[in-house]
Formats: structure tokens, sequence, C-alpha cells
């Protein structure tokens, strides 16, 4: 490889021109990394391929995974011929980057303040190490240079014959089912044959493992703290807590006290009436006596009337409505007939004098009171 640069603008002209710029002129803040970067590719080059190895752009920036540290694409991004993509935070001794959050994740991380020490260079000398390799097998155009996501038998033969050359051991292309996962494979290499693995020894202090103490999974509540939930809701009806906790058979819940015994009996409902809309009207808390009509579940109820079930509970919420619970827990509502026909055959609020009306309902209004 010449030292001067000749006058072109082929492609190899323009990546030997990168080169040149990287080691001599680079600028940035990975300027000190870009052209250790350069200098240990034309190092391994010289030493492991002989030379073998035609330029190619070295680049910081993110890979095309999101989980890779770096790639070898057979073009570009400008358009020429192989470039080195190296991720930033393995660059600037920062990876990976959710391991330095507040709350780090666990697994292993960049010790902090590493950045350029001798274990960081030696890991990113091995990193283009790996790299170099895909862009041999790229430029010679070896057919199976993809096999295995690119790790596949030519690549592999080529890690091992560079391990050689090293003094260290040899690798397969992949693990076999229910072989170890210490098991050194050609993804891995060489951070996996070096001593003490991809974040032992050789890289000095670089790597650090981060362990979160993981906070013991809550026991599940229990059906009686389930129930027991359930009666303290403050949605959950005073009456259906009371007959829940008799049926249940249950003298103290929580510290409250519950009456045992059978239920006592209920005095009839008083018949005045509770003011609900401005004083204008009321609901009775009772039907009067003798008052035509039935009680229906709320479903039944909206059927009979023509309108929604919502409409019919939101109603009932809003102590519009007469409501009281069945034996079963449900609720009904007393759905009266209509009253004051006139003489012309209409009622007073000008509906069917035939249909149903909830008890309480000022449909002249088109409120319910």
């Amino acid at each position: 490889m010449s030292d001067t640069l000749t006058a072109g603008t082929s492609d190899e002209h323009i990546r030997e021109a990168i080169r040149r710029h990287a080691l001599d002129e680079a600028e940035g803040p990975y300027r000190a990394e870009i052209a250790a970067l350069y200098a240990m590719f034309d190092a391994h080059n010289a030493e492991f391929f002989g030379g073998e190895l035609r330029p190619v752009t070295i680049t910081v920036s993110p890979p095309q995974s999101a989980k890779a540290i770096a790639d070898a694409r057979e073009n570009s991004g400008w358009g020429g011929y192989q470039e080195m993509r190296i991720r930033p935070s393995v660059v600037t001794g920062e990876h990976p980057t959710g391991a330095y959050a507040r709350t780090p994740k666990p697994g292993w991380r960049m010790r902090p303040g590493r950045r350029g020490t001798e274990g960081h260079r030696r890991w990113l000398s091995d990193l283009v190490l790996h790299e170099m390799v895909h862009l041999l097998l790229n430029q010679r155009r070896d057919p199976r240079r993809n096999d295995h996501k690119g790790h596949g038998a030519p690549y592999t033969e080529e890690c091992n014959r560079v391990s050689a050359l090293l003094g260290l051991p040899g690798v397969r292309a992949r693990r076999r089912k229910g072989e170890p996962r210490e098991l050194p494979i050609s993804p891995d290499w060489p951070f996996c044959v070096r001593p003490g693995g991809e974040h032992g020894a050789y890289y000095g202090d670089l790597w650090e493992r981060i362990e979160v103490e993981r906070e013991a999974p809550e026991e599940p509540a229990t059906v009686g703290e389930r129930m027991l939930a359930i009666w303290r809701h403050e949605d959950t009806p005073e009456g259906e807590r009371v007959r829940f906790l008799r049926e249940a058979g249950l003298a103290r819940v929580g510290g409250v006290e519950v009456i045992d015994g059978p239920p006592a009996e209920v005095a009839p409902p008083p018949t005045e009436r509770v003011t609900t809309n401005g004083g204008k009207k009321g609901v009775p808390l009772a039907p009067a006596p003798g008052a035509p009509g039935e009680w229906l579940r709320i479903k039944e109820a909206a059927r009979r009337l023509g309108v929604a079930p919502k409409t019919v509970r939101d109603r009932i919420e809003g102590r519009k409505l007469l409501c009281r619970y069945r034996e079963d827990g449900y609720r009904e509502v007393f759905v009266a007939e209509r009253a004051q026909v006139s003489p012309g055959g209409a009622t007073s609020d000008g509906l069917d004098p035939a249909g149903p009306v909830l008890a309480g309902e000022n449909h002249v209004s088109g409120a319910a009171t």
C-alpha cells in the first residue's frame, strides 16, 4: 500500500484518502479512537493477512442490528466498497448504555473511566480483528461467506488459522443441542479464546458485573383477603356488606364487629319523600301501599321500558329510582303502571297510557327526580 496518494477518484483511492485522513487529521469526539482503529486494521492486515485486505471505511456509527456491537458491510453508506461500523458506546467505553442508568440493568458492563486504557484498546483490537475476517471473505467473494449469519465454515476456518498464529485454542461454528455454553464458537471469536473469556483478565479491569437485587415477589392474596377487599370497597352497598357477612357466618373481619345470628326483622321502609332535584320533586323510598306495578330485575325492567340497562343503573346510583336487593343479591326496581289518564286517552305526561314507567321518574321535564 503506497504512502503517497495517487491522483484519481476511484473507489479504492477514496477509501485510501479516508484512511490517511483518519490517521493524520481526524477530528471530533472519536478522533483518538478512529486513528487507533485504522492503525489496528493496518497492523492486523500485515501480521495475519499478508496485506491482502484493501483499505476499507471504518466509521463509529451504530450497526444495522440493534444487538450488534459492530458489523462489516460489503457496501458503505456513501456508495463505496466495504465498510466496518463500530457502535459508539464501545468506542467510548460506556457499553451497554442501559447499564449506566439510575437503576442499571444486571449483567456485564464496561467499567466507568476505562476509555483509552490498555484493556480497552486490546478489546477494540480484537473487535477489529473479528470484523476483518468478514471483510476478507467479502473481498474474496467466498460463496459461503453468509452461512450461519456470516459465521459458517469459511469464517471458522479463518478464525482457527489466526488462532494458531496467536497460540490460542480453536473454535467451532456453533454449539450443538446440549453442549455447554462455555464451548468457544466463532461468533464470539477471538474474545472467547482469550484468557478468562470476553470479560476476563486479558482485558484488565475493563469489565465489571452488575448485580441488581430483585425484590421478592409479593405473595398472592388469599381468598379471604380478596373477599374482604370487595367488602371494604366504596362501591359495595351497605346492605350487600351486611348480607355477605351474615351469610359467611363471620363474627369479626379485620377488627370490624359483625352481628351474628339470623338477620333481624326489617321494618317497612318509610314512605316519606327525599329531595333529590333541588327540592322540586322527590322519590319515595318505597312505593305507596297498593300502588300498581311490580318489582323487576334491571335487565327485565329495561326491556319493559325500552331503555338501556345502564340507564336504569345510573338512575339507581343517583337515587332517582326505587331499588331493593333480592335474596340472591341481585337488585330490582319497581316498575309502576301509568295513571292519571285524561278523557282524551293520554296521560298527563303525553306518553302511551298503556306503557309502564319507573317509579319516581318525572316524564314532564324529561329528567328523573
